[in-house]
């Protein structure tokens, strides 16, 4: 049976830029809510905090601009700061003694434990959802509806074509994807290339028209996913 997120997938190549940053950040918007509103007092939750210390930059930074769920946020954030209290307090004593031994102060030693030993919760759960669809995107080659979409649509990311190439084993279906993705930038540099040519003082012509917002597409589509794209 088909997947729901497999039609998501087709819907998002009808929007403008990279249908698999798209579907994870409405999976990112999902999973951050869910998280805080029905399962943040879950123990393995409050694990996964105080192994990550906590939210990476970019999913703190969407956390704090929603302004909601902020008594989970509170929850949370309490299990990864005692976390981090704790490894403090048992800090070592930066003795001679054991500096000669460790070859390290203990500052440094400190700071590695510091150190989150794994992803952020919402980054586990996005490298998951994006393996989800990467194996979507690869099986749906061989569809006439998944192809058309992708055909029609304004390619992929450069990150994710990265990641989504390695697993193309089929060399007709690579060779689709390379052409269209091909054609993509190409109009995409050729837009760019208008753009800077309308923008100068000496420009004739027609003003300024879709090319106007070229340099933002491109900045997406060779980073991929910003935070608040």
């Amino acid at each position: 049976m088909t997947s729901q997120g497999y039609y998501d997938l087709l819907d998002a190549f009808q929007q403008s830029g990279c249908a698999l940053c798209q579907r994870l950040r409405h999976d990112e918007k999902q999973y951050l809510s869910s998280l805080l509103y029905e399962y943040v007092t879950e123990w393995d939750v409050h694990q996964a905090m105080r192994a990550a210390r906590g939210f990476c930059a970019r999913h703190a930074a969407q956390l704090k601009s929603t302004g909601e769920g902020v008594l989970g946020i509170a929850v949370l954030y309490v299990t990864a700061l005692d976390e981090v209290i704790k490894t403090l307090d048992a800090a070592p004593v930066d003795t001679p003694i054991l500096k000669r031994l460790s070859g390290q102060s203990a500052g440094t030693t400190l700071s590695a434990k510091l150190e989150n030993v794994r992803d952020c919760p919402c980054c586990h759960a996005m490298h998951a959802a994006e393996g989800r669809y990467l194996d979507m995107m690869v099986a749906g080659l061989a569809k006439s509806d998944f192809l058309a979409a992708f055909q029609q649509s304004n390619g992929v990311c450069l990150p994710h074509l990265r990641r989504w190439l390695p697993l193309i084993s089929d060399a007709h279906q690579l060779k689709q994807v390379v052409l269209h993705q091909q054609s993509v930038w190409a109009s995409l540099k050729a837009e760019l290339q208008l753009f800077i040519a309308k923008y100068g003082a000496d420009w004739q012509g027609e003003p300024i028209g879709a090319e106007g917002d070229a340099w933002a597409r491109a900045i997406i589509s060779l980073a991929g996913n910003l935070p608040n794209g």
